[in-house]
């Protein structure tokens, strides 16, 4: 059996291994921890990577962009953990 769990290593705690404990009951299991290349991750599937280089091309030359005012990028942070101005930046191009 293979299972694959894709976390931040923040998101490690004791309810983790708890849930593994009972996954995988007596049984002996190995841990292999590879880090993530996040671009490499979402350049995969074609429609996802000829969406995310226009995006780029919209942020170069300028195009679609949308401001966010940076409280609500301190906000979306502190909800959810992962947004950066950067990432924000991307999706607001993509979304026009």
């Amino acid at each position: 059996m293979v299972t694959v769990y894709r976390l931040n290593v923040n998101e490690l705690n004791e309810q983790f291994i708890e849930a593994l404990q009972a996954l995988f009951k007596d049984r002996e299991v190995e841990i292999t921890v590879t880090e993530v290349d996040e671009t490499e991750y979402l350049l995969r599937s074609e429609p996802n990577r000829e969406r995310l280089l226009q995006a780029i091309k919209n942020i170069d030359n300028g195009k679609n962009l949308v401001e966010v005012p940076l409280d609500m990028l301190h906000r979306r942070d502190r909800d959810h953990g992962a947004a950066t101005q950067q990432n924000l930046a991307c999706l607001a191009a993509v979304s026009r």
